[in-house]
């Protein structure tokens, strides 16, 4: 439940009744910030590489061409970032990973 209630939090969904809710149950003891343990799935290796060149403003052309993978792969890298951040953009991605301090 706690891990739930820092996700809500993370995504700030509801993040005043989920911060009453985890001070209830003490469930922010070690736990104040969020951290990649709480991801359903946490990203991969790759993924998280992608993610910190998609902070650093590179395109998917420059993804490919630093990876040495295809513009697909790199597509579908992302697409897998959306869905295990639950996010729809860049943007939302960059939040929810800065957050979750994969960029540190």
């Amino acid at each position: 439940m706690t891990r739930l209630l820092c996700q809500a939090q993370s995504r700030q969904v509801g993040t005043s009744y989920a911060a009453e809710l985890l001070a209830r149950i003490g469930g922010t003891s070690g736990m104040t910030q969020p951290s990649m343990q709480l991801l359903a799935e946490p990203l991969t290796k790759r993924e998280v590489e992608v993610l910190k060149l998609i902070e650093a403003g590179c395109s998917n052309q420059d993804i490919a061409e630093q990876l040495v993978i295809s513009i697909p792969t790199v597509k579908r890298h992302i697409s897998n970032i959306y869905a295990k951040l639950g996010v729809k953009s860049r943007t939302q991605a960059l939040a929810i990973g800065k957050e979750l301090k994969i960029f540190e």
